[in-house]
C-alpha cells in the first residue's frame, strides 16, 4: 500500500489550497500535547460539546452493507470512538456495537454516557483490534482515520473483516458554516478567522480533513468503493455551545499547551466577537451550525 506521507509529500497539488497561516509547526506536531484527547478534561469536553453526526450517515452506511451482504449484521467495530457520540447513532442498526479507543478518559466517559443495551467499549489501538479474524460486518471510524497510521489500520480493518464485510470512513468538514438571520455571512467569516487561527496548531495529518478524504479513499486497497461528500446537518447551538465545541478541537488544546496565556484570551476575545458581530449579549442566543461530513465507503472482496 502507498506510503501516506509520501504521497502528501510528492504531491501537493493533489489537496485544496490553504490559507496562509496554516504552517504546522515541528514542534506542534511532534509536541505530545496533540493526543490530549486522552486527558479527563479534553474527553468531558468531548462529551459534552461533540455532536453525533447526521442521522443520515449511519442510515446511509447501513445501506450501502445491505447492498453488499445480506441482513442481520451481528456485529460494528467503531474505532476511534471518542466519547460515544458515533457508536450510539449505530446501535438502531446492529445487534451490537463496540466502540473501541486509545484512551481510557475517552472510554470512561463514553460507558457514563451510554444507555443502549448493545454497546459495549473497550480501550485498544486501531491497528490491534478485540476481534476474531473476519467476525465483523462493519468497521467504522469517525473523524479519526486521519490520526491512525492507515497502513496498519487498513491491514487490520481487513483482518477482522468478514467476506463481503465493509469499511466506512468519515469525518467532518474543517470549516464549518455558521447561520444567524441576516448575518450569516459576517458571523462564518468571524468564526472562519478563529479556526484558521487554530489550523497553525494543527497536525500534519489534517491535510486529509482539507483533502476530503480523496487521499484516504485512493489508499483503501478494495475495488468495489465509493467516496460521498455532500451530506450536511444543521444542528442549533448556542454561543457558549459554539465556544465550547472550539475549545474541544485538538488544535485548541495544542495552542493551550504551547501557549498557555494566548489560549486563555483566545476563547474570551473569540467570543466577545461573535456576540458583538451577532448584535446580542446572550449566550444563550442560537446560531446553526452547518455540518459538512466527507465518508469513504468499501466493500471486503469476497
Amino acid at each position: 500500500m502507498q506510503n501516506l506521507g509520501a504521497e502528501i509529500r510528492a504531491h501537493p497539488d493533489r489537496f485544496f489550497p490553504q490559507p496562509e497561516s496554516y504552517v504546522p509547526k515541528e514542534q506542534v506536531i511532534s509536541n505530545p500535547s496533540i493526543h490530549s484527547h486522552k486527558s479527563e478534561e479534553h474527553a468531558q469536553l468531548y462529551r459534552k460539546y461533540r455532536f453525533a453526526s447526521s442521522p443520515e450517515i449511519p442510515e446511509m452506511v447501513y445501506n450501502y452493507l445491505k447492498e453488499k451482504r445480506q441482513p442481520p449484521f451481528a456485529l460494528v467495530a467503531d474505532v476511534g470512538c471518542g466519547s460515544g457520540q458515533s457508536s450510539r447513532g449505530l446501535a438502531p442498526y446492529f445487534q451490537k456495537v463496540v466502540g473501541v479507543d486509545v484512551s481510557k478518559a475517552q472510554i470512561s466517559e463514553a460507558k457514563q454516557n451510554t444507555l443502549e443495551s448493545n454497546i459495549s467499549y473497550c480501550i485498544s489501538t486501531a491497528d490491534q483490534l478485540p476481534f476474531e479474524d473476519e467476525s465483523v460486518d462493519l468497521v467504522t471510524s469517525t473523524t479519526a482515520v486521519h490520526w491512525f497510521n492507515f497502513e496498519k489500520f487498513m491491514k487490520e480493518a481487513d483482518r477482522v473483516l468478514k467476506p463481503n464485510g465493509c469499511l466506512a470512513l468519515h469525518t467532518l468538514s474543517g470549516y464549518i458554516p455558521l447561520h444567524y438571520k441576516d448575518r450569516s455571512e459576517r458571523i462564518s467569516a468571524v468564526f472562519k478567522e478563529a479556526m484558521e487561527f487554530l489550523f497553525k496548531y494543527a497536525h500534519e495529518c489534517f491535510i486529509h480533513i482539507r483533502n476530503k478524504y480523496q487521499l484516504i479513499f485512493e489508499a483503501v486497497p478494495y475495488t468495489d468503493k465509493k467516496r460521498v461528500d455532500d451530506i450536511s446537518e444543521t444542528f442549533p447551538m448556542t454561543v457558549t455551545e459554539l465556544m465550547g465545541f472550539l475549545e474541544s478541537l485538538y488544535m485548541y488544546q495544542t495552542y493551550k499547551a504551547l501557549d498557555p496565556e494566548g489560549a486563555k484570551e483566545f476563547l474570551p476575545k473569540t467570543q466577545k466577537r461573535i456576540l458583538e458581530t451577532l448584535g446580542v449579549t446572550s449566550l444563550d442566543t442560537k446560531v446553526d451550525f452547518v455540518a459538512e461530513y466527507y465518508c469513504v465507503l468499501a466493500r471486503k472482496p469476497a
